[in-house]
């Protein structure tokens, strides 16, 4: 399979969630787990085909 977009630019794509069968409990205990305490710090996450959610934070450097 294929992993699936679960979150973009902060924002939780429920479609995707309802079609996946993932839950919100499910990806409040992931972020949770990753120590992410807003979804808004979340650039991309996706649920992979095994089930475990990859997440990808914005990167916060600035450059001067």
């Amino acid at each position: 399979g294929k992993p699936s977009l679960i979150i973009s630019n902060g924002k939780i794509n429920y479609h995707e969630m309802v079609k996946q069968r993932y839950s919100m409990d499910n990806l409040l205990l992931s972020l949770r787990q990753n120590s992410i305490k807003n979804i808004e710090d979340v650039e991309y996450a996706f649920l992979e085909p095994n089930g475990k959610l990859s997440i990808f934070k914005y990167n916060c450097k600035l450059l001067l």
